[in-house]
């Protein structure tokens, strides 16, 4: 099975129940979002 926890900022400190509700996102996602919200505050919907 792929290892994927690179791509999780995941917490040793936290018990994470395999839960997508409340579970981190993936980096690539929230770098996606970053970027989706930058973009739409200086340009909008254009």
């Amino acid at each position: 099975m792929p290892d994927f926890s690179a791509d999780f900022n995941i917490d040793p400190e936290i018990i994470y129940l395999n839960h997508a509700a409340v579970a981190p996102w993936p980096k690539i996602t929230a770098e996606a979002i970053k970027l989706f919200t930058v973009q739409n505050s200086h340009l909008s919907a254009t």
